[in-house]
């Protein structure tokens, strides 16, 4: 009796320190003992992962596909500085793949830009999850020797809100503040104040050139006019003689070569005045500025 009663005593005692040993395996493990290591992927931090526990959920694009399974600091070799080491279990029998689908599940993970970010459970309890998703933020991959294969992580919401309180306002406001006085400072100044008047002389006295030039283009192009008039009642009279005296002379007579130059004399300045009346009626400023010379 005694002999079977320590048999079955050594054999409780050999099961008991079986599943003793299966239990510390798995807490050592950290859970994954019967995990495949191919389905492991490390995400690596170099700022807080606070209020992200193990368990925490893995999601892509909203659906749950895996669970974090380690959140511990780390040493890295490449690294002097700890780093928080994050490994999550990423489950393939929660992603549906077409016959046609282009690579695995490595391929969308590490080589179509897929990267991991850290968001907000539930703003009561502070906890963080894990969110899957090709983000229009750079990825961001730490140069270490991981365990697991690597994947990109891009800034969390309340990263950047860090970021953008690390923001010096008070130095902007101080230069604000002197842009401000600058402008301040130059529309106070006489100079400036009396811009406004300066401007509206100048362009008073614009306005009254260009009226005494209009004047004076009108009075002169009347006196030509009239002048271009009086010239040829003048060539008129001048061929009429011609003609008249023509008849008593002979065409080689010193009186006959005297009119004919006469004449022409007359012709050649009745077009020059008519050259200059058509000039300042297409160009009244010629009288200040000269004759511009015309475009071909």
């Amino acid at each position: 009796m005694n002999t079977s009663t320590r048999a079955v005593g050594v054999g409780l005692f050999i099961i008991l320190m079986l599943a003793l040993g299966v239990g510390m395996a798995l807490v050592v493990s950290g859970g994954d003992f019967w995990d495949e290591d191919d389905m492991r992927y490390e995400l690596v931090y170099n700022s807080s992962v606070k209020g992200l526990e193990t368990g925490a959920p893995v999601t892509l694009k909203g659906v749950q596909i895996g669970e974090v399974v380690t959140v511990k600091a780390r040493f890295y070799k490449s690294s002097n500085t700890p780093l928080n080491s994050i490994v999550v279990n990423i489950d393939p029998g929660r992603i549906d793949f077409d016959e046609e689908t282009h690579g695995g599940l490595e391929d969308i993970l590490l080589d179509d830009g897929l990267s991991a970010k850290l968001k907000m459970q539930s703003f009561l309890t502070g906890r963080l999850y894990i969110e899957l998703d090709y983000y229009r933020d750079k990825p961001q991959t730490i140069l270490v020797d991981t365990i697991h294969p690597q994947i990109p992580t891009v800034p969390s919401d309340l990263e950047k809100l860090n970021d953008f309180n690390d923001i010096d306002f008070v130095q902007m406001a101080d230069h604000l503040q002197q842009v401000l006085d600058d402008i301040h400072n130059l529309t106070s100044s006489p100079d400036f104040q009396n811009l406004p008047a300066q401007m509206n002389k100048t362009l008073v006295a614009i306005e009254n050139s260009s009226n005494k030039l209009g004047r004076s283009a009108d009075a002169i192009g009347q006196d030509l006019e009239e002048a271009m008039t009086s010239l040829k009642d003048s060539m008129n009279s001048v061929k009429g003689a011609t003609a008249k005296i023509d008849g008593h002379l002979a065409p080689d007579s010193p009186l006959i070569y005297r009119l004919n130059e006469s004449l022409e004399s007359l012709t050649h300045a009745a077009t020059a005045v008519e050259e200059l009346a058509e000039t300042l009626e297409e160009q009244p400023e010629a009288l200040l500025t000269g004759k511009r010379e015309k475009q071909p």
